[in-house]
């Protein structure tokens, strides 16, 4: 049996809308062209990954991150859905939305791994790599350690919620 080939594309889009462009530069002493999300279009949806959503897929160039600003066309693919759906499973636990990281585990890591298996290739450097890129300056590196503390509490309260106060528990 033959398997249909399937466009495979992937969406890029500019989190900060233009901004980073613009004032990059003075912040961080080097330019940055965007701050990049993306998602993989394949089978006719986006699929996508996002802090507390976890892996999402909708209408392609329909999700809540605007227009892309460019589409890149990776290839063809001849994994069936069937085959696709149980990678989807299979990366939920790496990919669930508690374990997003800005700087370690994000949306761009979700894309690299499913262009990978869908086309054996991977996404441009400049954007897989862009959060190195802005922790190299000595201003993003300061930005890294508030967003690591930041990332750090939010999965201490995740893992460990705070104890009902004894007052709310007698009224329950």
């Amino acid at each position: 049996m033959d398997v249909e080939k399937q466009a495979v594309r992937l969406h890029v889009y500019d989190l900060s809308m233009g901004l980073a462009a613009q004032v990059s530069e003075s912040v961080l002493g080097k330019r940055v062209e965007a701050v990049y999300h993306t998602g993989v279009v394949v089978f006719g949806r986006e699929f996508y990954y996002g802090s507390g959503s976890g892996i999402q897929a909708g209408a392609p160039a329909s999700t809540s991150y605007g227009s892309p600003i460019q589409v890149m066309d990776m290839g063809h693919t001849e994994i069936d859905r069937t085959i696709l759906d149980e990678l989807l499973q299979d990366l939920q636990e790496q990919f669930h939305g508690s374990k997003y990281h800005l700087l370690y585990n994000n949306c761009n890591h979700f894309s690299q791994e499913l262009i990978n298996f869908l086309v054996g290739k991977d996404i441009p450097k400049h954007i897989l790599n862009l959060p190195q890129e802005i922790m190299s300056t000595p201003t993003g590196s300061f930005f890294a350690n508030m967003i690591s503390n930041i990332v750090h509490n939010q999965q201490q309260a995740i893992e460990n919620p705070t104890v009902k106060d004894k007052e709310e528990e007698t009224q329950a």
